[in-house]
């Protein structure tokens, strides 16, 4: 392999990140890193030291939905959605409400995806959340414990929104709590878990949305906007692709993991790195009638130091033709560049979903290395130094 020099990656990267916020033309930026004087600029497929999945945590937070529902998918495999959504404070209360009594509890949950079958209702039981959750990072161990079910309610997928009233032996005991600024510090808000159906649905959570929590004193009602979820995951059955085929799937996993053998392009410039994957559209043209598969949601190639901190190094982008998704950045091209140049190189590389943009189960499906289709490529335009200098 390529021998190291004490030059840092990061350093060399930090110009090339700046592609997530301004567009470059990949092919022109950071070549004064290295002597632009060669040969003529080649394409190369670059072949991979290492190509394999990675699994998946099984919980996804930080995104502007969450999910919960039951769906077993014919290719996918069976998946059980649990959803958690929290509320923020109101610190505007009139005074008639913060002195009076509650006489209502209203939650509104807008609908934003359906995955499965579209055509049958979906019933969910609610559970008062005992522990607050983390906006971000969560893990396994995070996941809130839930009181005694309060309710139960159903959605139609065909559904905008839907609002359960709450029993009042719920909200009497705890009349104070939603009468008070304290609110969100008091209250950690609801799990929506799945009682029957065949569906996962995706409800809003974000403050922009129309989720929301309503307590009504008489004539006056004041709104709780959702601020956070949290959605855990699990899948009872594996899934079942056909062969050569690979599925990652958002929430669930698993990652595509892989490495470079860039060996033969130490003396060369980089002028272009784009990782591709080409779609395999027709595993799915044989889907039961009524059911909805949510569309492909953004994903982005990572490097992954040793210790696991990652770095988005470039987002995909879906072509025209439907079926390629191409991974091509400044970034990118610097983060390999700067390898060839001797710095400490990423332990690996990684594609994963990006949740914060949609958390909506959408599936990657491609041909792997073992068939005879397309598989993910590296495509690298190098240009060899000139060493007679």
């Amino acid at each position: 392999m390529v021998s190291p020099r004490p030059i840092y990656l990061a350093s060399i990267l930090c110009a090339g990140f700046l592609f997530l916020s301004a567009c470059e033309d990949p092919s022109a930026v950071g070549l004064d890193l290295v002597d632009t004087e060669g040969g003529v600029p080649q394409l190369q497929r670059v072949a991979f030291d290492r190509l394999e999945t990675t699994s998946g945590d099984g919980l996804v937070d930080n995104a502007t939905t969450l999910q919960s529902g039951f769906v077993d998918d014919p290719i996918v495999g069976s998946i059980e959605a649990t959803g958690y959504i929290d509320f923020l404070e109101n610190l505007v209360l009139p005074p008639a409400y913060k002195n009076g009594t509650l006489t209502g509890l209203l939650l509104r949950l807008e609908l934003a995806t359906v995955y499965g079958d579209s055509s049958s209702p979906v019933t969910f039981a609610l559970h008062e959340v005992l522990s607050e959750f983390k906006s971000s990072g969560n893990e396994q161990d995070d996941v809130p414990a839930v009181g005694l079910e309060i309710v139960q309610f159903t959605v139609d997928p065909d559904d905008d929104a839907i609002l359960v009233t709450l029993p009042e032996s719920f909200y009497a005991g705890r009349d104070t709590t939603f009468r008070s600024i304290f609110f969100g510090t008091s209250f950690h808000g609801f799990q929506v878990r799945p009682v029957s159906g065949a569906a996962v649905i995706g409800l809003f959570n974000s403050v922009t949305s129309e989720s929301n929590l309503r307590g009504i004193v008489g004539a006056d009602t004041v709104t709780f906007l959702a601020t956070k979820g949290l959605t855990a995951y699990t899948r009872p059955t594996p899934a079942t692709p056909p062969p050569g085929v690979t599925i990652l799937q958002q929430g669930l996993g698993p990652n595509l993991a892989f490495d470079f053998d860039l060996d033969a392009f130490e003396q060369s410039s980089v002028n272009r790195a784009a990782f591709q994957v080409t779609l395999d559209t027709l595993v799915f043209e044989n889907d039961p009638p009524a059911f909805v598969r949510p569309p492909l949601s953004n994903m982005a190639l990572h490097g992954v130091l040793a210790d696991s901190t990652s770095i988005i190094l470039a987002l995909g982008t879906l072509r025209s033709n439907g079926v390629t998704l191409d991974f091509d950045s400044a970034s990118f091209r610097e983060a390999l560049q700067s390898v060839l140049l001797g710095a400490p190189a990423f332990d690996h590389y990684e594609i994963r979903f990006l949740s914060a943009s949609g958390n909506n189960l959408s599936s990657l499906v491609f041909r792997d290395t073992t068939s005879a289709e397309t598989p993910p490529s590296l495509y690298l335009t190098t240009t060899p130094l000139n060493q007679g200098n």
